[in-house]
């Protein structure tokens, strides 16, 4: 099923145009990606609005600071769609190498106010607990 960004990139793209008519292959996007995109995709929509004052910097794998009031202002920086046909603002500042795992906790360090029940609610999104070492 062809969706209505494939048509609009056919309509305008005619490198596209030519390799469907020649093969039958439709424009594929991209999907964004990354560790921060991981991150507040797996906090809900309501959760991410009560997340205020977030700043996405190099902690969480972007160049320069960038401040959201919040972190659904945010998600929508770094995920602007499930599909992206070309290049969009969030991707040209994400360090590619970037790719330690974002927790609630570096979420928390980055921004003003973050409601105790956010944090409560998503407990496989926290640092893993350090294993005691053993003494002998």
């Amino acid at each position: 099923m062809v969706t209505p960004k494939q048509m609009r990139r056919l309509a305008t793209n005619p490198h596209d145009l030519m390799r469907f008519q020649t093969t039958g292959q439709l424009p594929s996007g991209t999907k964004p990606a990354g560790p921060l995109v991981e991150l507040l995709d797996a906090i809900g929509a309501r959760d991410r609005i009560s997340i205020r004052g977030v700043v996405v910097d190099a902690r969480m794998g972007y160049q320069g600071s960038r401040t959201f009031a919040t972190a659904q202002q945010a998600f929508l920086w770094v995920h602007p769609s499930s599909e992206v046909f070309g290049s969009f603002p969030a991707d040209s500042w994400r360090i590619k190498t970037f790719d330690r795992r974002l927790t609630i906790e570096d979420l928390k360090e980055c921004c003003n106010s973050m409601p105790e029940s956010v944090l409560a609610a998503y407990p496989r999104l926290r640092r893993p607990a350090a294993k005691p070492s053993s003494l002998r």
